[in-house]
């Protein structure tokens, strides 16, 4: 789907693929952990104000893998 808009290796798609998978994997397991030992007001403010920013972050960090891996035009 993003093959158009982004254009970078093989190899390059495999590794965001790859990191994507192990980050919404955590992702979950923090849910989890949180879930069950916080409030339910606290929970609910984590899953607004603290995933978002940490999704933002990990994007970010993974321009340089898309800058490493890009295809010359």
């Amino acid at each position: 789907m993003l093959d158009g808009a982004i254009k970078i290796t093989d190899e390059g798609w495999r590794i965001l693929n790859q990191r994507w998978v192990y980050f919404f994997f955590a992702l979950a397991i923090m849910n989890e952990i949180v879930w069950r030992t916080q409030t339910e007001e606290f929970w609910v403010n984590f899953k607004v104000w603290g995933m978002l920013p940490i999704t933002f972050i990990f994007t970010a960090f993974q321009f340089n893998v898309i800058n490493k891996y890009k295809l010359d035009e």
